[in-house]
This record gives C-alpha cells, structure tokens and sequence, in this order.
C-alpha cells in the first residue's frame, strides 16, 4: 500500500472511530437528560397491620386508582401504614398507588360469615369460593377489579344476587399453601362451587431440575432486585455504573437471560411427567371436593408473554389440559378468550405481567359463563366428581 493510500486509510478509520464515540457520548447524553434507563424502584409496598399499599412509577393500565401525589389522600392512607414517615419521603419514585384491605385471616376479603341456610335448600345463598395466587387475589388491582370480585358483581347485575364469590387468593405462595388455604374453604366456607385458579409457577419449586438457576416469574431482571423489610418491600432498584449507554445494554441483558431461563424452565416443569406430582395433588383436592358434593373447577391462568401470538406456554396448557381430563376434574383454559389480545393490553405494567383490568374482566366472563352450565359429566374412575352445581348467569 502506497503511503498516500494508507493515508487514506487511517483517515476513514479515524472518521469511523470518532463517529462512534460520538454516537456514543450523545446517546450517553441522551439518556442522562432523559433519565433513563430507570435505576428504579418501579414497585414498591408499604405495609400496615390489615393493610398495605403498592405503587408504581407508571400506570399504563389505568389501574391503579390512588393519586399519592395528592397530600390528602396520602395523609388518609399514611395512618394505616408501620411507618408513615418513609411512605412520605418514597412515594414520589412511585406515585399511582392502590390499596389493599385483609380480613381477620389474612385474605383479601370481607370477614367470613357461616351459612344462615344449609347448602343445598331453595333460599341458600350460592357461595363459590376461589384459591390461587397473586393472579387470583388481584395483585396491583383494585379490590373491584379482581376477577373474583368481577364474577361476583356480574351475577349481582344479571339479577343473581343470592351468589356471593370469596378471593381466597395470596401472593408469593405456591401449591402446598394454597391446598391448605383450599382446605380451609372446603371445612369453614361450605361452598357450593370451589375454583383453582391456576397460574405456570404454583407447583413447588423442588421439582424444577435446575436448582439455582436466574429466574423470575414475571420474566424481568428488575425483580431479583429487591430490596424488603417488615414495613416496606422495593423492587427493581438498581445502581448506577460509570455509564448510562452501559447500563441499558448490561439491563436488556440481564432481561433477555432472565426470560431465557424462566420460560425454558416453565415448559420444563410443565411436561407430563413432571408435572404429575403437581396432578396427583389437584385430583386430590377434587375428590375431598366431589366427597362432599361441591363442584370443583380448575381455570388455567396464562402469563401475558407473546400470548396472541407463538405463544411458548401454549403445549404446557394444553399438557394440563390433557392431564385434568384424563383425571375427571374439570378445567377450563382461558388461554383461548385472551389471545385476541396484546401482551401490553393484559399486562399491568411494562414490568409486571399480572393481570390487567381487561385480562382480569375477561376470566370472570368466562367464569360466568362456564358456572351458568352444569359441570360436565366426569370420566370415569376413582377421582370422579359427582357435584353438578349451577348458578344462573350473565346472559
């Protein structure tokens, strides 16, 4: 190469490598001024004795129905709180509030009240008690828009006001928590319909082969970060590195392995055989219910994640399906009634993919539609249910 063209050379790398650090210092610019990427909380909880109140820094859903950014309605709720003070100085990061009440027993719920009639007679009122986890108790909704509360409020408008429907729903809980809590509704509640609202990650976490594997439920590297005392919990808090440009390439990462390995490892877990152990404790349930004449139900819950489209839970669902069938327990999949929709649309927050008000609406519509019909009749064999309760519905 001639020294001219070397020259030249030189000349075109040196105008590549200044216009990629010049990219870089403006994008660097960019997201400083914008303030981005969030270093966060975008979640967090402040808790009290009955009660708590969860806040986000956006509220894209619409959902969230408390505006802490007025001092009255702060200055109402801070007195439920452990401790007010940090509510005070921490809302500002995340401003679009809802609250949530507990009964004496920990649910989300009015306080439980014993039959005045026996199940079963003309003027008994029709109870349909539900268990699950946060997708069922109404995580980041209020009370009225859990789908528990809708299916109730949509009998009381078609006229049926002798139903009455319990969320029996927690958080962070998982199958040996909520059998127990579905045994509780089976002895104290008397219901005549029990329902299982189930979502991916309720089995028990021993079963999955991996051991300790980076994973969240909600697909989202935020969530790992999580900061948690008795009175306050913050999630999706981070530090700040030298760079903004780094920061955002080093999070779409730590998404991108996050969700990797969660979707690998709920399809894993969802295959036949491993999912068994998990069956065998449903059909459990379902013939302690069918025992004692209730009607028992299984509404499979899908995760808002590529749902209208290649959805990569769809075999699993169709897995569980296949399995509560073959056992003579009913199962409803409400995978089908959502996938007319986007993720954004049944999502509640850009990072959080719990139910929104519409995913939430639209399981209760089935709910109602599918409790309107007797149950099926059941496949034969020993976990057979033989309850076949009906309740007048929505039309």
């Amino acid at each position: 190469m001639t020294a001219s063209g070397m020259r030249s050379h030189l000349f075109r790398l040196a105008l590549l490598v200044g216009g990629v650090l010049l990219g870089a210092l403006l994008g660097e610019l960019g997201l400083r001024v914008l303030g981005l990427p969030k270093s966060g909380p975008f979640l967090q909880e402040f808790r009290g004795d009955r009660f708590k109140i969860m806040s986000y820094d956006e509220n894209p859903s619409g959902a969230l129905d408390l505006d802490l950014s007025d001092a009255g309605i702060r200055q109402a709720w801070a007195s439920h709180l452990y401790d007010p003070a940090d509510f005070e100085r921490s809302w500002k990061d995340t401003p679009h509030g809802v609250a949530f009440e507990f009964n004496a027993l920990g649910f989300r719920e009015r306080e439980f009240r014993p039959r005045t009639v026996p199940r079963g007679q003309p003027d008994s009122v029709r109870r349909i008690a539900i268990v699950g986890d946060s997708f069922t108790v109404g995580h980041g909704l209020p009370d009225e828009g859990a789908y528990p509360r809708r299916l109730e409020t949509r009998f009381h408008e078609a006229g049926s006001s002798h139903v009455e429907v319990y969320n029996l729903g927690q958080g962070d809980t998982d199958l040996k928590q909520i059998l127990r809590v579905a045994g509780f509704a089976l002895k104290r509640l008397d219901p005549d319909v029990l329902v299982y609202g189930y979502f991916l990650n309720d089995p028990l976490r021993t079963l999955t082969p991996y051991g300790d594997i980076v994973m969240h439920d909600m697909l989202d590297a935020g969530w790992i970060k999580m900061q948690q005392t008795r009175t306050t919990t913050r999630i999706g808090q981070s530090d700040r590195g030298v760079s903004r440009v780094l920061d955002l390439i080093q999070g779409f990462q730590a998404d991108r392995n996050v969700t990797h390995s969660t979707v690998d490892w709920y399809q894993r877990l969802h295959q036949p055989a491993a999912w068994r152990p998990t069956l065998e404790q449903i059909d459990r349930l379902s013939i302690a219910a069918a025992s004692r004449g209730i009607r028992f139900l299984v509404v499979l819950l899908p995760l808002p994640f590529e749902i209208s489209g290649d959805h990569p839970f769809a075999e699993a669902h169709r897995n569980m399906t296949d399995g509560l069938k073959a056992k003579g327990v009913e199962v409803v999949d409400a995978l089908p009634s959502l996938r007319g929709y986007s993720d954004q649309e049944l999502r509640l927050h850009p990072r959080d993919r719990h139910p929104s008000p519409l995913y939430a609406d639209r399981v209760s519509e089935l709910l109602a539609q599918v409790l309107s019909s007797p149950s099926p009749s059941p496949s034969p064999g020993p976990g057979s249910a033989t309850a076949r309760t009906s309740l007048k519905s929505p039309r």
